[in-house]
């Protein structure tokens, strides 16, 4: 989930001659270490400052982090980076886990990699150089009082209006169209479900962002976001928004980090494995629930207050990895029960 914060978007540096080089610091003689996240993960708030404090605790040298729109917008990005055959990115950071069949022949599975993966939560799926930082429920958040903490489809209509992340553009929308096709294997019930959402929504939003935004505005009652946004509520004294569950079950988003394959000295190399084991290490791990407002991915981490008063997850599945074409198919069946 993206912290509560505009994003900024940053550009990466013109892939010309100048840039074959990898840039370095002047005083440790080591290699600019990039890293390619989603805006939310910026500002003083996310977890930017985290990751640059640690890194300099290390004594890695210079961190850059180069910004994007959505952990969708991350997938482009990096696959045109690859393209030029001269990737100026070495790590990528919040990556949905749906995504991994678009970008696992580019993520560099080295055993130093993979190394991370020891300490994480046992059923998270630590794979092809893909490693979990973060993850969390999938739902409802709404400021409806006497929903209780979990709806059925047949009740989503008591939501009132919503607003949906639009799949195509975003990780958390496209999470309740692979959800709904979970739910519901017959299509007459899965265009049932998308009919009745959409005469409820007011806005399919490009991003997670601008679909939370109208509903902390009041200008919907509820939205499609996670159950720790509930958390983050508590935690600014904000007790009218509460998280509702899917009675069908709660998908799970996993987000993660990979190191790129390329062409890079034996410096670069090193620092990657060293970045991969950064993000999973207590330093970074301690701050995810209050920065990037998901579980940490990290064994026993203490969680804040806020996380343990918010709804048990019991029936739960996680979303799954899936090639572009298997997106592409779950995004035309969408649009077909909309036009129904």
């Amino acid at each position: 989930m993206k912290p509560f914060i505009y994003p900024w978007i940053f550009g990466l540096c013109a892939l010309i001659a100048s840039c074959t080089r990898q840039p370095v610091d002047p005083l440790g003689q080591m290699p600019e270490f990039r890293v390619l996240l989603y805006a939310g993960l910026m500002g003083q708030d996310g977890l930017e400052p985290v990751l640059q404090e640690e890194w300099k605790r290390l004594g890695l040298g210079r961190l850059k982090l180069i910004a994007v729109s959505d952990p969708f917008q991350l997938v482009q990005r990096l696959l045109a980076e690859v393209r030029t055959g001269n990737p100026q990115v070495h790590a990528v950071l919040g990556l949905d886990y749906v995504t991994l069949g678009q970008i696992a022949p580019i993520a560099d599975d080295r055993a130093e990699i993979l190394a991370a993966c020891r300490f994480l939560v046992a059923d998270l799926p630590c794979e092809k150089g893909f490693i979990p930082t973060d993850f969390g429920a999938l739902a409802w958040v709404t400021r409806v009082k006497d929903l209780g903490t979990s709806v059925t489809a047949a009740q989503i209509g008591k939501l009132g209006r919503i607003s949906i992340p639009d799949p195509r553009t975003s990780s958390t929308g496209f999470g309740l169209v692979s959800a709904s096709e979970t739910w519901f294997t017959q299509n007459e019930d899965y265009a049932r479900l998308w009919k009745s959402l959409r005469g409820q929504w007011i806005a399919l939003s490009p991003t997670w962002e601008a679909a939370y935004g109208l509903f902390v505005r009041s200008e919907v009652e509820s939205t499609w976001s996670y159950v720790t946004s509930e958390a983050y509520h508590r935690e600014h004294g904000e007790d009218a928004y509460h998280a509702v569950l899917s009675a069908e079950g709660s998908p799970v988003q996993i987000e993660g980090t990979i190191v790129v394959r390329g062409p890079f000295g034996a410096e670069v190399k090193k620092l990657q494995a060293q970045w991969a084991q950064m993000v999973v290490s207590p330093e970074v791990q301690n701050q995810i629930a209050k920065r990037v407002w998901m579980f940490p991915s990290r064994k026993e981490v203490i969680l804040p207050e806020s996380f343990k008063k918010l709804p048990v997850v019991t029936k739960k599945f996680f979303l799954q990895s899936r090639s572009p074409e298997a997106m592409q198919s779950s995004l035309a069946k969408w649009r077909k029960a909309l036009a129904q």
